[in-house]
């Protein structure tokens, strides 16, 4: 595949990903971006080696191609790549995550001097939104371990991770413990009081809600493992009603509305009131 056509292509995933939900059909475009110290490209066995890490047993891979555009393959039925941009990845994308990211303090440091970059990505829209999430995620993971490899770049997001705690998380991903700090980003803030509020970014890709909790007391952890208990299962299909409650047990009843977004995003928010 030409450099140029990956260009085509990234230019028309980004316009869509832009979209609303609702203007969006069934199956989003599923990528994401591995940023490159530099391009070297591996050799066969190294990038065989890497998918067999993070794919399940049960995956075929078929139709291996490697060249000095892209490498391209068929994962069981899916077509994918990882195709190479020898550039970097615009800064003003990674500016943002970088500066509110908790898990990796030191992206920006260790992201600013990167000199290509990745994206793996499914071609098609076979599948559930979410499977094919997960398995561009072990992609992703796998693609960090062939290549040398600094970090990720979930634009839907966004999000930044090291090489390292992407391949962690990716090693740990299932349906029933989803990838969350992959895909969505939980931006903490304390406050003048010393209470803290968070919002998610990233829900929104899933056809979901994005959350905000304001000005709560509580511990941030308990801030956090709520929010990310109710991302994944909204994500996993489970409707929140203006009005319901949530918990982790049946003493918890902690309420949730829909809301005008404090930060002025559109349409509305599961406000969780904790």
């Amino acid at each position: 595949m030409k450099i140029a056509t990956i260009i085509i292509i990234l230019a028309v995933i980004i316009a869509l990903s832009g979209s609303s939900v609702t203007e969006r059909s069934k199956n989003p475009p599923a990528f994401g971006f591995v940023a490159l110290r530099q391009l070297t490209v591996p050799t066969r066995e190294a990038v065989e080696s890497a998918l067999a890490t993070f794919l399940p047993p049960t995956s075929k891979i078929s139709e291996l191609t490697i060249d000095d555009q892209a490498v391209s393959f068929k994962v069981d039925d899916q077509e994918a790549m990882f195709g190479y941009l020898p550039i970097p990845i615009p800064w003003g994308d990674l500016e943002e995550p970088c500066g509110t990211s908790w898990l990796w303090p030191e992206a920006e440091e260790q992201l600013k001097d990167h000199q290509a970059h990745l994206i793996v990505m499914l071609l098609g829209d076979k599948g559930v939104h979410v499977d094919r999430c997960l398995l561009v995620t072990r992609l992703m993971a796998a693609a960090s371990m062939a290549f040398d490899a600094i970090g990720m770049y979930w634009g839907h997001g966004p999000v930044v991770l090291s090489a390292d705690q992407l391949q962690k998380m990716a090693l740990c991903a299932t349906h029933e413990r989803l990838p969350l700090l992959v895909w969505i980003n939980f931006y903490r803030e304390r406050n003048w009081d010393e209470s803290f509020s968070l919002l998610t970014s990233g829900l929104n890709y899933f056809g979901c809600m994005e959350i905000e909790i304001l000005g709560s007391t509580r511990p941030v952890e308990d801030i956090l493992d709520m929010a990310l208990g109710i991302a994944q299962i909204t994500i996993q299909g489970d409707v929140i009603k203006d009005g319901d409650t949530v918990g982790h047990d049946a003493e918890t009843k902690i309420r949730v509305r829909h809301a005008k977004s404090k930060w002025k995003r559109k349409g509305k928010v599961l406000k969780v009131e904790m």
